[in-house]
């Protein structure tokens, strides 16, 4: 059986991952901004699920 091999992330690999992360959000909200989707709608999806 093969050992499950773990990669550690550096602090600096976690802030890239996570800007890219807020960068998607940030371009998925202005989307449905300009498609007029009610705020409270988009909002409620998006955190149910992450």
């Amino acid at each position: 059986m093969e050992a499950i091999q773990t990669v550690g992330l550096s602090n600096d690999d976690c802030g890239q991952e996570a800007r890219r992360v807020l960068e998607e959000l940030e371009i998925l909200m202005y989307a449905l901004e300009l498609e007029i989707v009610e705020e409270e709608f988009w909002k409620n999806g998006i955190f149910e699920r992450a």
